[in-house]
């Protein structure tokens, strides 16, 4: 079900342009400059995305991988960023854009929006051997890629930067790092444009399922798409510094998801340890009380194997992020909706 003005979770009203409770610094202003620049000619950028005067506007993309309500989110993520660089003092390296929403009251259409960003032509450098893959791809693909394809400059990334959007990936859940998604402004910083949640539709219908409320662990779920994320930014690290502070932010979050996974382990197997003497506390005895016993025993050895899955897992995608060659099955994994 599309989500229109009328229906708009109470949550995105601090970011509605013109909402009485929009909590947007100068709100009326900016509702007013972005209503008359939403009546000027649209430039049409991709298939939901368009630029009216000086600001960028994106409606609702529904495909395989998102929901009706995707876009919205993109303000959420935005923010998260924007604490995070704050936080971190990292104002130098990185930059995103403030993002809103503004109602099309004609239609009850929701879009976000942003101001256009000063960007630079550069691309980014990539590795030697993602080279001959963006030569190819760039025949096929718009963005940066057709930018890489037809001779635009290319700027390398600094280790600072690197850094930064391998820690952006595991803290703020930014995993989008592919080659289109790499942009510089003017004054060669980071310009983080799409901050739209990847796989949202994937994540939501995994994450409801009772099976998955039970047994599954979202910090795995997250530590896996986040070492995906470092692993697609590894191939644009040319710089030899770069590459190596990719390659210990990854190394720290893997072990440290490794870490807890194995500290829930043994407390499973604590816990498992202590049922029979949990159930003897109970006011029940014979059938009754062996069939509990077995049941929440069974349960927490359940709980207990997809830890050591979970725990494997992030092994796996850490081992295949580290070998050459091994992004390409990263890939194919996530296109078969495994992570």
């Amino acid at each position: 079900m599309a989500i229109t003005v009328e229906t708009l979770p109470n949550k995105f009203y601090p970011y509605l342009l013109g909402h009485p409770k929009c909590s947007v610094s100068g709100s009326d202003k900016l509702h007013g400059e972005v209503t008359r620049a939403f009546r000027e000619p649209h430039t049409e950028l991709t298939r939901n995305v368009f630029r009216a005067g000086d600001y960028i506007f994106k409606s609702k993309n529904m495909d395989r991988v998102t929901t009706s309500d995707t876009h919205l989110y993109r303000i959420r993520k935005a923010e998260k960023i924007q604490k995070f660089i704050k936080a971190n003092s990292l104002h130098d390296c990185v930059t995103v854009p403030e993002k809103y929403l503004y109602g099309d009251r004609t239609n009850g259409e929701i879009y976000t929006v942003s101001r256009v960003q000063e960007l630079s032509t550069e691309v980014a450098q990539p590795t030697d051997s993602f080279v001959a893959v963006l030569t190819l791809l760039g025949e096929s693909l718009p963005g940066q890629v057709k930018a890489f394809h037809e001779g635009a400059p290319k700027r390398e990334l600094t280790a600072k930067q690197a850094q930064t959007l391998a820690r952006l990936a595991f803290a703020t859940g930014y995993t989008d790092l592919t080659y289109n998604n790499i942009y510089f402004t003017t004054d060669h910083k980071i310009a983080i444009i799409d901050t739209e949640p990847q796989k949202r539709s994937f994540v939501k219908s995994k994450m409801k399922t009772i099976f998955f409320k039970v047994f599954g662990d979202r910090g795995s779920m997250h530590t896996q798409q986040a070492i995906a994320g470092a692993a697609k930014l590894k191939l644009i690290c040319s710089n030899p510094l770069a590459l190596k502070e990719v390659e210990k932010v990854e190394k720290k979050e893997a072990l440290w998801g490794i870490a807890k996974l194995v500290a829930k382990i043994g407390l499973a197997i604590l816990v498992i340890s202590f049922i029979p003497y949990g159930v003897a506390l109970l006011p029940i005895a014979g059938m009754l009380a062996t069939s509990v016993e077995v049941a929440l025993i069974a349960l927490a050895a359940i709980k207990t194997v997809f830890l050591i899955f979970n725990c494997a897992s992030i092994g796996t995608m850490w081992f295949l992020s580290c070998k050459e060659g091994g992004v390409t099955t990263i890939h194919t994994m996530e296109q078969a909706g495994m992570i």
